[in-house]
């Protein structure tokens, strides 16, 4: 029985993988490998199609720079062009050290650590550029369509892990030391250890990747993964936050931002950075 567990573990993961994989980081695939060669193509080498091509193959060579340095002028001609905000976001979380197929193999197993630890961790030594690069990239995503049950189901896949991408980088970032661990001493409740803009940014973006799970359909495994830990209780408060601007004024604002403090400390409900229960600030 071990052996067969073992075995679905291991397909579920290649599945998982090669899915992501062809759908989202390797669209060069369907040019059998041809990314080399494929600018050949184009007689008009000034196209914004040249360029969006030329990005490509630069963000499929992990070259984050040189792909937002190419996709930003074609991105200011074409703010809705579906290629060209996919590549310019990509590029910029890639900057940030967002990689998607990391973090689903990690979400297949969680033993061992907690929701968030699993996304701050994976982005080692954030800091104000990480989180800034992140932050752009939802930009870019909004300002294609904010609303997730008008966009495809591609774009909220991408959205969700870019609003995990986004919490995690600046829980990184204010809450772990050098070597990646939580820093001693970290407190969540106390404003000069996370301060209200941070606060915000992790309670809209909690808010936004649930929203943009609950409209992917046809993505397998993702939604799966996903589903024990979005249903938890402890999240259900924040799934109508995603315009809250902490420390708040409204009473549902209040709570969202008083409440993720508190999660933030935990660790015993497998979702926050923290060791201990879910307490109250005080």
């Amino acid at each position: 029985m071990q052996s067969l567990m073992r075995a679905f573990k291991v397909h579920f993961k290649v599945q998982l993988s090669k899915m992501i994989l062809l759908s989202l980081l390797l669209p060069c695939l369907a040019l059998f490998g041809s990314c080399s060669n494929v600018l050949r193509d184009f007689p008009d080498k000034s196209s914004d199609d040249y360029y969006v091509s030329l990005a490509q193959i630069y963000l499929d060579q992990f070259k984050f720079d040189k792909a937002i340095n190419v996709i930003t002028p074609v991105l200011a001609n074409q703010p809705k062009n579906y290629q060209v905000v996919k590549v310019a976001m990509l590029s910029y979380a890639g900057r940030a050290g967002l990689r998607v197929l990391d973090l689903i193999l990690s979400l297949t197993d969680l033993s061992g650590s907690t929701f968030f630890r699993l996304f701050s961790e994976h982005f080692p030594g954030a800091n104000a550029d990480t989180i800034s690069d992140m932050k752009m990239a939802v930009s870019i995503l909004e300002a294609y369509e904010s609303d997730p049950a008008a966009r495809t189901s591609e774009f909220n896949v991408i959205g969700m892990f870019l609003h995990w991408g986004v919490l995690g980088s600046t829980l990184n970032g204010y809450g772990y030391n050098s070597n990646n661990t939580p820093a001693a001493g970290f407190d969540a409740c106390d404003i000069l250890d996370l301060p209200e803009v941070a606060n915000t940014d992790v309670v809209q973006s909690l808010s936004k990747a649930l929203e943009a799970s609950s409209n992917i359909s046809g993505n397998g495994g993702i939604t799966s993964a996903l589903d024990a830990l979005l249903s938890a209780p402890e999240l259900s408060a924040f799934t109508n936050s995603q315009e809250t601007v902490c420390p708040g004024v409204a009473a549902n604002d209040v709570q969202s931002c008083d409440g993720m403090r508190a999660l933030v400390n935990e660790g015993s409900a497998g979702i926050g950075i923290g060791a201990g229960v879910v307490t109250p600030c005080p």
